[in-house]
């Protein structure tokens, strides 16, 4: 099953959300989040990804504020966030999915790449 998911910001922002099939139970889950800042994730073929979900977890991705590829604003709202509105972008998202029945609360991990 593959679901996307985006969501950003907060009550500043402009918030969206685009889902798939929910599943029947909340599921194990690890935040995948992307290096950068300035990078993004995109739509597509990950073999990190595919290693986890073969593994049973669902994969949440977040494209937070200073992600490249939704405008200017957005890329220069991560300025000086490093640790405070990026940070909460996240949180954000796992309490989303925790809410809605997506991920369990106390089976949720995190991992990532370079954040330079």
């Amino acid at each position: 099953m593959m679901r996307h998911f985006s969501e950003y910001g907060d009550e500043e922002q402009r918030k969206y959300a685009k889902m798939g099939l929910l599943p029947a139970v909340p599921q194990k889950m690890v935040i995948y989040v992307h290096g950068g800042p300035q990078y993004r994730d995109r739509f597509g073929f990950s073999a990190e990804n595919f290693w986890l979900t073969n593994r049973g977890y669902a994969v949440l991705q977040v494209n937070f504020r200073g992600s490249l590829g939704f405008g200017k604003r957005v890329a220069n709202s991560g300025n000086g966030e490093w640790g405070g509105k990026m940070h909460n972008d996240l949180i954000d998202a796992v309490n989303f999915v925790v809410k809605n029945g997506i991920a369990n609360k106390s089976q949720i991990a995190i991992m990532g790449e370079s954040f330079i």
